[in-house]
């Protein structure tokens, strides 16, 4: 009798050790975007608004890529390094009064989530890399906004736009408005 009682103790145990790791946990922190949409890893970020005051003068908006569904990393601009902040600072800043959100649709041939890895990674190897629009796209100690996103889905086996001298933020947003076979699509707006 003591054996079977063992044994069944031992069964439902083994059981609910099983139930409680088959299920992956809700995130309850996970992040929706203002039109409820739920935020992804390699979704772009990009404003009208900027921080630049002197070197990128003359340039517009801003770019970022979220890394998973609460957080982005960005290069804030001059002075600035790469960090990984919360989306919720994004669209409570005024960043978030002019944003669109665009994310790789079916058509995008490499992994949005690779693409995050990445960026999550960068920002931990390279947290003292400077800004810098002059930089090569090869360089990683020297990087701005929407090249740091560039080099996260580049570097991951397939470009999400074009190589150019220099990735605008605009760039990303521009993808989404293409053709039938785009690359990225459109997933909230607002002020755009």
């Amino acid at each position: 009798m003591n054996t079977k009682k063992i044994f069944t103790c031992l069964f439902f145990s083994v059981f609910g050790l099983l139930l409680m790791f088959s299920f992956k946990p809700l995130d309850a922190h996970a992040y929706n975007y203002p039109n409820k949409t739920a935020a992804k890893a390699g979704d772009i970020l990009v404003t009208k608004e900027t921080n630049c005051k002197n070197e990128c003068k003359g340039l517009s908006g801003h770019a970022a890529i979220v890394v998973d569904s609460t957080y982005f990393v960005h290069i804030s601009g001059p002075g600035a390094h790469p960090t990984k902040e919360k989306l919720s600072t994004w669209f409570d800043s005024r960043y978030g009064e002019r944003t669109r959100v665009v994310r790789p649709t079916s058509h995008y041939k490499g992994s949005a989530a690779d693409a995050a890895k990445w960026a999550n990674k960068y920002v931990v190897d390279y947290k003292n890399a400077t800004y810098s629009i002059a930089s090569s796209l090869d360089s990683f100690d020297k990087t701005y906004c929407s090249k740091l996103v560039w080099q996260a889905f580049n570097s991951t086996a397939y470009p999400i736009v074009a190589k150019d001298l220099l990735i605008h933020p605009y760039s990303f947003a521009n993808a989404a408005d293409g053709g039938r076979t785009k690359p990225l699509e459109t997933v909230y707006e607002k002020a755009w």
